[in-house]
Formats: C-alpha cells, structure tokens, sequence
C-alpha cells in the first residue's frame, strides 16, 4: 500500500466551491478529487489512461486543465529521445523496438487526451 501524508491547505473559497462541485459531480470526496488534480499535474505514473477518458467529462475544470498542461516525465522523454536516435544510427532490438513502440503509444493517448480535454474546456465556455 502506498504511503500517504497528512496535508493542511487553506483554499481559497471560490476554488473550494469548484473543487466541491466538482467532487459533488462526480460523488467522489473532495480530498478524491484534490488527489486526482495533483496526480494529473504533476505526472503519477499509474494513471489508468482508459479511466480518465471515460469519465471525461466528470472533471474539474481545474483537472482538465492540469491534464492539458501535463507534460511526460523526464525520463520518458529522455528515454523515447534516447530510442530515437539510437534508431537512426543502428538497427534496435527487439526489446528497444517494443519499448520505443510503448512509448509512442503512451505519448499518442496522451496527446489524444489533451485535445479531448480541450474541447470539453470549450464546451464549457473556456
């Protein structure tokens, strides 16, 4: 099980209300919703990528933001960088060529995600 850590935050009250709201949408506590935000911006590498483009439409306008804003991770990038160019100068092994392959498709879903993320956003009016 992981570890977790007590924090005290004081909020803003407006941020509150939509960080509530959206807990309230989505019947999830609103210390659910503030975990999944975080996750989200700053790149937990467990995200269930099939779970989040379900439920969509469900987040914050907060969450949908940070997941617009969220980047892949030094080492993703430093390791799909590294199997690039190693693939233009030699042949890759089977391992590097699936790994590579794993990469790409995470970067794509990612991608996809930000655009969909994006639409819902103007939909709502952003």
């Amino acid at each position: 099980m992981d570890t977790t850590h007590p924090l005290s935050l004081h909020l803003p009250a407006a941020l509150y209300e939509r960080i509530r709201d959206a807990a309230t949408r989505s019947d999830q506590p609103v210390e659910s919703v503030l975990v999944e935000s975080l996750a989200l911006l700053f790149g937990e590498p467990a995200i269930d990528w099939d779970q989040l483009a379900a439920t969509l439409e469900t987040l914050s306008d907060a969450q949908l933001w940070a997941l617009v804003y969220r980047r892949q991770s030094w080492i993703t990038g430093g390791r799909l960088r590294d199997l690039s160019a190693q693939g233009r100068h030699v042949p890759l092994s089977f391992e590097e060529q699936a790994e590579l392959a794993a990469l790409i498709d995470e970067v794509d879903r990612v991608m996809l995600l930000h655009s969909r993320a994006l639409l819902v956003l103007q939909q709502r009016g952003h």
